[in-house]
């Protein structure tokens, strides 16, 4: 194509795109288009994260909250010891500043009379079951102490919980006492989780 064909086909341009080009008029039109498509782009991603967020934040809750259930905030009242006590039908028992393993019914329990104490703990005679049925009276047990043990004592309508083992000055030979278990060994020894005296 030649100069003079380029220049008459010029002429039939119209006036107004002539005078758009010339005041820039255009290249406006062109970067408002580029920053609403931005803006689109930028709230298509936010509406995404938004209907994304909240089942996450669901599932996190969710984790939290049985890694760490709520508790009611309650003022435990002390002993002339300084130890927690609670009403007995409670069933988290704080004491010395830890949380001890809640004395519920689902775990079993066992009453004993200790016949003879040995390192880590004694043997027993089973007197009678007691939210479970696994043993039979009369039997003799071999009891070994948790590393989580703990003991409770019972008097009137409190219960004072101490995390430590009992001692046999504590729980002499002939005593009953009522037992948590948490498992039986293969051997037979009975693993006991907390122990208290047997309360007629």
């Amino acid at each position: 194509m030649t100069g003079k064909a380029i220049l008459e086909a010029l002429s039939f341009v119209d006036e107004a795109y002539i005078e758009e080009a010339e005041t820039g008029t255009l290249q406006g039109t062109v970067v408002l288009r580029r920053v609403l498509t931005m803006a689109a782009c930028l709230c298509l991603i936010l509406l995404g994260l938004k209907l994304w967020l909240p089942s996450v934040d669901n599932e996190v809750s969710d984790e939290m909250e049985q890694m760490f259930p709520q508790q009611e905030a309650m003022a435990e009242p002390k002993d002339e010891a300084n130890h927690f006590v609670q009403d007995q039908n409670e069933c988290e028992i704080v004491m010395d500043n830890e949380v001890a393993e809640p004395n519920v019914s689902e775990v079993p329990t066992v009453v004993l009379r200790i016949e003879e104490w040995n390192g880590d703990g004694f043997t027993a005679t089973v007197v009678r079951n007691g939210n479970s049925a696994a043993f039979e009276p009369g039997e003799e047990l071999r009891i070994v102490f948790s590393e989580n043990i703990f003991v409770e004592e019972i008097t009137s309508d409190l219960v004072t919980v101490y995390r430590r083992l009992p001692t046999e000055p504590e729980f002499p030979a002939g005593t009953e006492v009522v037992v948590q278990y948490e498992y039986i060994t293969e051997d037979g020894i009975l693993i006991v989780r907390s122990i208290c005296r047997e309360v007629e």
